[in-house]
């Protein structure tokens, strides 16, 4: 849903009354909780620009369609390709990669293996995952 739709749905809400008003506010709630759960991360061994490279392979094994001038930030970028959201980071340790992919809008089993598809393609081409 679209923020601007939530808010016209809440002010109506609000208007009817306000045991209305808590039903859509935990409605709202627990669509965010979906959307915010629905990621999958791993760490690689690998440079961030080592694993910037995988993660754009990765994502046109699986069938994205990602142009290779996918722009690329010092430390690491993010970018949505259709439904998939990616974040790529340094990670923690000196040498490590961190990835996050959600995909979808919502948490399903079928995004949860898109989303672990794309991450176990990156571990390949890195040559390890953590």
């Amino acid at each position: 849903m679209s923020r601007s739709f939530l808010f016209v749905l809440l002010v109506t809400v609000l208007a009817l009354g306000p045991g209305c008003a808590a039903v859509v506010a935990g409605a709202a709630a627990a669509g965010t909780m979906s959307y915010v759960s629905n990621e999958s991360a791993r760490t690689y061994p690998a440079t961030v620009e080592a694993t910037w490279m995988a993660t754009l392979e990765a994502l046109r094994e699986v069938g994205y369609p990602v142009d290779p001038s996918v722009p690329f930030g010092r430390d690491g970028s993010d970018f949505e390709v259709e439904d998939a959201k990616v974040q790529v980071r340094g990670g923690e340790q000196a040498g490590t990669t961190r990835v996050w992919v959600r995909v979808g809008t919502f948490d399903s089993a079928e995004h949860r293996q898109k989303a672990a598809r794309i991450l176990d393609a990156i571990g390949r081409r890195i040559g390890g995952k953590s």
